[in-house]
């Protein structure tokens, strides 16, 4: 081994270690004023000298050293981006067939777009072969978001015109889902409605948030065709002049329509969308009258999902069933609705197939529990999913576990709660106390709640492990989720408890 890779002292290289130099002056010397001798005085020099020599010879070893490490730690550098630069030839991710890439890209578009407009960059700007794979598939560019609005676009040029064509000449045939937020005729293109018409019978589903003109535009007058059209949601702004003829008759002309969210005030509209509510998989009413909504969910098909929002009783007569209605969906939900209302619509209901129950609004647990318990006697099958909001009293927990007793919710998977942290605390404590009360939950959702006690938390883990494998948070500040500790969450995924948050206006599992 040469001098320039020696690390360590040894007798080939480096100085000799005499022990003998550093004990060349007597200790009663170094302590004390006497004068040494001549010959001690020699000997001392010559010591001092070796020691200066030796120290050289270490200087000049430690600089060989320092350089051998930074040669090292350089070469270390330049392997380590040689790694770094050629892992990415061997990852899986290349060897992937363009149709699995196709569903993944898919899949980001679907999963990012429900909160914001949807980003293609990730990846089109990737490479070249991933661009070239999402240019061309069709499903991809299928989702057309127009926001004409007057502040967004001018008089005569739409900048929602350019990027229309665009999308629509990407995604070929395949079904579209148009979604118009706002359009204001002073600036939005005539052209591009044009542009939209013209693909009518490509629409998948509609998402419309407009004005009545807008409506007026689209489809009266027009001889419009819309074949494909599963999905319909029609919200509108400003809705002065509109009546529900101008709508009626349109709806009906959509034969293959499964889903409708009419997110409007008018009397009298359900009842006239009589013909269609037995091939409607999903529905959403907003205020409507409580006439309405009892013909109306009679006549939905078997296992349809009803979501009834902002509905009340007009006026102080209530109508009263000798035999409660037959009504064969499987999902209902209440929000912001009167308690007269849903108590109404608990009490003339026979719903044989209801297995998922969401009520907001509503303070009275105790009253909610005693529609409740009759409601699902009446049902063949047991509820699996159950949202409510939890109202900050002690009796609001006693009558939530007369619920949990009943043998209807033996089966209740999912349990979504809006309560603060003093409730979820107690529910979670009694949860814990009594395992017969909903065995087989297996989410638990907290809407609401800023502050989770861990150590329940972790109790109740421990009480239903094996069951519980889902934990979902949402706190009243969105900016400000509910956090949990590092070392809390690792003992729950440990034990098969994964923790999730979730946004305001969605559920983990509705």
């Amino acid at each position: 081994m040469s001098l320039s890779y020696c690390s360590s002292p040894c007798a080939n290289h480096c100085p000799p270690h005499h022990q003998a130099i550093l004990n060349v002056c007597p200790p009663h010397l170094l302590h004390s004023n006497e004068a040494p001798t001549e010959a001690l005085t020699k000997d001392v020099q010559r010591c001092i000298g070796d020691a200066f020599q030796e120290i050289f010879c270490l200087d000049v070893e430690r600089a060989q050293l320092q350089s051998t490490i930074q040669r090292l730690e350089t070469r270390q550098i330049v392997l380590y981006n040689f790694i770094d630069m050629h892992k990415p030839v061997i990852a899986p991710v290349r060897r992937l067939p363009s149709e699995v890439l196709c569903e993944i890209f898919f899949h980001y578009v679907v999963s990012t777009g429900k909160y914001q407009q949807t980003n293609f960059t990730p990846f089109t700007s990737v490479c070249r072969r991933w661009r070239d794979i999402a240019s061309t598939y069709p499903r991809l560019w299928r989702t057309l978001r127009v926001d004409c609005a007057s502040n967004n676009c001018y008089p005569g040029y739409c900048f929602c015109e350019t990027r229309t064509w665009h999308l629509l000449q990407r995604s070929s045939s395949v079904p579209l889902n148009i979604e118009i937020n706002s359009y204001s005729s002073t600036s939005g293109s005539g052209r591009l409605l044009s542009s939209l018409l013209s693909q009518s019978k490509r629409w998948g589903s509609a998402t419309l948030t407009i004005k009545a003109e807008l409506y007026d535009n689209l489809f009266v007058g027009r001889a419009i065709e819309l074949p494909q059209l599963k999905c319909l949601s029609i919200a509108f702004i400003r809705p002065y002049g509109l009546h529900s003829n101008e709508i009626v008759p349109f709806i009906r002309s959509l034969h293959s329509l499964q889903e409708l969210a009419l997110h409007m005030n008018w009397n009298r509209g359900p009842t006239a969308l009589k013909s269609i509510w037995g091939r409607l998989r999903k529905c959403v009413l907003r205020a409507c009258l409580l006439d309405d909504v009892l013909q109306a969910l009679p006549a939905l098909a078997a296992h349809a999902s009803v979501s009834l929002l902002s509905c009340q009783i007009h006026g102080s007569a209530i109508p009263l069933l000798e035999t409660p209605l037959d009504c064969l969906v499987s999902s209902l939900s209440f929000e912001e609705c009167g308690e007269d209302f849903v108590a109404t619509i608990m009490r003339s209901l026979t719903t044989p197939f209801l297995n998922r129950l969401a009520v907001s609004g509503f303070a009275n647990t105790g009253l909610l529990v005693d529609l409740l318990l009759p409601l699902l006697s009446r049902s063949d099958n047991g509820l699996t999913h159950l949202a409510l909001d939890l109202p900050y009293t002690v009796l609001a927990m006693t009558d939530l576990f007369v619920l949990f007793d009943s043998p209807n919710t033996k089966s209740l998977i999912d349990l979504e709660l809006k309560c603060n942290g003093l409730m979820s605390t107690a529910l979670m404590q009694s949860l814990t106390k009594w395992a017969n009360a909903a065995p087989r939950l297996h989410t638990l959702a907290f809407r609401g709640c800023q502050n989770l006690d861990e150590v329940c938390l972790l109790d109740l883990h421990t009480k239903r492990k094996g069951v519980l494998h889902e934990l979902w948070l949402m706190s009243d500040v969105p900016s400000i989720p509910p956090m949990i500790s590092d070392t809390t969450r690792d003992v729950l995924r440990a034990g098969g408890l994964e923790v999730g948050y979730f946004m305001e206006k969605e559920s983990p599992f509705y």
